[in-house]
């Protein structure tokens, strides 16, 4: 990560070596209560309080394969993978994408199976789904099925203070 002319800017994911990852507390909390019958209210603040927790997230994990050249390392940029798994739709596709150990043992499919755990951020995701050519991201497929759209993103990415540091001052 790098500061710029008060932009950020994640030039590299991060191998994910953890076998437990957990999400923050918040995190899981906003999306478990989207899922309750709220009223119009409720629901609007929830999805909003969700939104911004998303868009400063910097722990999302996507399962990816390597070039056999660059397979052991530690850092990657989204433009060195070689491959991601999609999800298939009717007429769509989607990438998955986990916050935590929990949801990546719910998803209806072997999450680490032939593939390398990587930390994402919103910036990551945008770069993933853009390359994918996949129509949206799935977020914890099988548990929470959160869609994130392309749109979605550039609003979270706009949304994260990092990238705004004025806006939330």
């Amino acid at each position: 990560m790098s500061y710029t002319y008060g932009k950020w800017y994640n030039t590299r994911m991060r191998r994910c070596k953890e076998t437990k990852i957990k999400a923050p507390e918040a995190l899981l909390n906003l999306l478990n209560q989207r899922r309750l019958p709220l009223s119009e209210e409720g629901e609007e603040k929830t999805l909003h309080e969700l939104g911004f927790l998303l868009s400063a997230y910097q722990g999302y994990v996507a399962a990816v394969h390597l070039p056999a050249s660059i397979r052991n390392e530690m850092e990657v940029s989204p433009e060195e993978i070689e491959m991601i798994d999609l999800l298939e739709g009717e007429d769509e596709k989607y990438l998955p994408v986990f916050t935590d150990s929990q949801a990546m043992d719910e998803a209806p499919f072997d999450v680490r199976e032939n593939s390398i755990l990587f930390y994402c951020d919103v910036l990551d995701l945008h770069s993933l789904l853009t390359r994918s050519h996949a129509d949206a991201i799935v977020l914890n497929p099988g548990q929470d099925d959160l869609f994130l759209s392309e749109q979605l993103l550039e609003n979270m990415i706009r949304m994260d203070p990092k990238n705004n540091p004025h806006q939330y001052s």
